[in-house]
């Protein structure tokens, strides 16, 4: 296993090498939702999952924050899942990045009255926050870290983050924070109760839970009861949506004038 990612780690230094003699870099960046604190007032933990194999309900928790583009402005969500059954367990969707998002994102996960042994994140400044570590050694839960820069270390996340989008967020024309909200607890229902993983053997997180003797079950919709109504997806990414969406206006002015008749 280290073998294999000195291996990684050396094949990504030489791309890097190859772009830098060929002059080669991106048009515009995304904004960087993984600040490394410093100095850290929590300090780093070790990444305690290698060569493990999760297969238990509650063994590991993981967690970690995306920025999700809404008209003009970037919000930020945050989501705690349990490692073995993909399940989602706790989310928040707001416009800031603070320690708080994490928080509270966490607090629901809590309120399943469910607790893991290991949580484990990245090394961002939320998660290296006194009050992040200090909330975990309350509940008795060992912490884990990526390495840095090791986004595969909290892979089953990175993943979610692809199936969020590329199976919701990005078929979706969404024009206020609010409406983010209510479609994205109605995503994640359907998420946990409906949709088939093949890792978990072609069974929903909510299934594979519920065999090991607990319960997931869907209830993201609670809050919006009151606004719930049918939201039907497209079958493609509209013009404002998608990878166009995180580009410059500059680039869409182009891309619209440029357009086949």
């Amino acid at each position: 296993m280290l073998e294999r990612q000195h291996g990684i780690r050396a094949g990504y230094k030489r791309i890097a090498t190859i772009r830098k003699k060929l002059g080669l870099r991106t048009i515009f960046r995304h904004p960087q939702t993984t600040v490394t604190a410093n100095p850290r007032k929590g300090g780093k933990y070790p990444y305690r999952l290698i060569d493990k194999k999760i297969e238990r309900i509650d063994e590991v928790w993981t967690s970690d924050i995306t920025y999700l583009q809404i008209g003009q402005k970037n919000y930020y969500l945050c989501a705690v899942m349990d490692w073995a059954s993909r399940g989602i367990l706790g989310w928040i969707l707001k416009d800031n990045m603070s320690t708080d998002l994490c928080l509270e994102a966490l607090e629901m996960s809590f309120s399943t009255g469910r607790r893991p042994q290991i949580f484990n994140t990245d090394q961002g400044s939320q998660y290296t926050s006194e009050r992040w570590q200090t909330r975990m050694l309350e509940e008795g839960i060992l912490i884990s870290q990526d390495s840095k820069g090791r986004w595969s270390d909290n892979i089953v996340m990175e993943r979610f983050w692809r199936t969020y989008k590329h199976e919701f967020f990005l078929l979706e024309d969404i024009p206020s924070l609010q409406i983010a909200k209510e479609r994205t607890a109605r995503w994640l229902d359907y998420y946990n109760g409906q949709r088939a993983h093949s890792t978990l053997g072609n069974q929903s997180p909510q299934m594979y839970t519920e065999a090991a003797g607990m319960t997931l079950e869907p209830h993201f919709l609670r809050d919006f009861y009151a606004a719930e109504r049918h939201l039907s997806l497209r079958s493609s990414p509209s013009q404002s949506s998608g990878s166009r969406s995180y580009a410059p206006n500059s680039l869409k002015k182009w891309l619209a004038l440029h357009r086949p008749a």
